[in-house]
């Protein structure tokens, strides 16, 4: 049978997402080994959130078991919002979406983020080459485009339009969790995985 292209429901879903609004990020990771390693992991944090610092906004360190350090540079929406056009020469949008980015703004846009990590007093240095020998992969952009979602959730009872077979998941939808959340993300695929199996056991 198809989906009906006539669903109240799905027009209800759309309308809503359509309402919300989502802030992107900037984003500079990298993978270090060695003694670079070891600095980041003894600062004894694994996310630490910036005030009143123009270009980052956060900053995500995960220790590993094989004595290697991942790191995760967030910018702030606003400076996010200033450096557009630029993805990541490694991101799935230039990838798979063939969207182009210029290379020697993406170098630049990571020197600037590098830059603020090293006018924080403590944090260690990471050069901007690719080739750096204290990192194993890394430092690369990404264009977070919807990083956060904001606006109010689509609710729960529209997640789900079983005439048109259409599902929404994802941290913009309502569950018990907070909106943006990966917690958020988690439930929600789990409800809509739910109830297709229910409906395909009654069906």
């Amino acid at each position: 049978m198809r989906g009906s292209l006539n669903d109240e429901m799905l027009n209800d879903a759309l309308a809503s997402i359509a309402l919300q609004e989502a802030s992107p990020v900037l984003a500079v990771f990298f993978y270090c080994t060695g003694e670079a390693a070891a600095q980041w992991s003894d600062l004894r944090f694994n996310v630490g959130e910036l005030r009143d610092n123009s270009v980052l906004s956060k900053i995500i360190v995960q220790p590993n078991e094989a004595k290697g350090c991942s790191v995760v540079l967030h910018s702030t929406t606003a400076f996010a919002q200033t450096n557009t056009g630029v993805y990541g020469s490694s991101s799935s949008a230039a990838r798979v979406g063939d969207a182009s980015s210029d290379s020697s703004r993406e170098d630049t846009i990571i020197g600037k983020l590098l830059q603020a990590l090293s006018e924080i007093p403590g944090m260690p240095t990471v050069a901007v080459a690719a080739d750096n020998p204290n990192c194993g992969y890394g430092p690369l952009l990404h264009r977070w485009g919807n990083a956060f979602p904001n606006g109010n959730p689509l609710p729960e009872g529209l997640t789900l339009c079983p005439s048109s077979r259409v599902g929404f998941c994802g941290d913009y939808t309502e569950t018990s969790a907070r909106m943006g959340s990966i917690e958020s993300a988690l439930l929600s695929g789990t409800s809509v995985g739910v109830r297709i199996a229910q409906l395909a056991k009654t069906n």
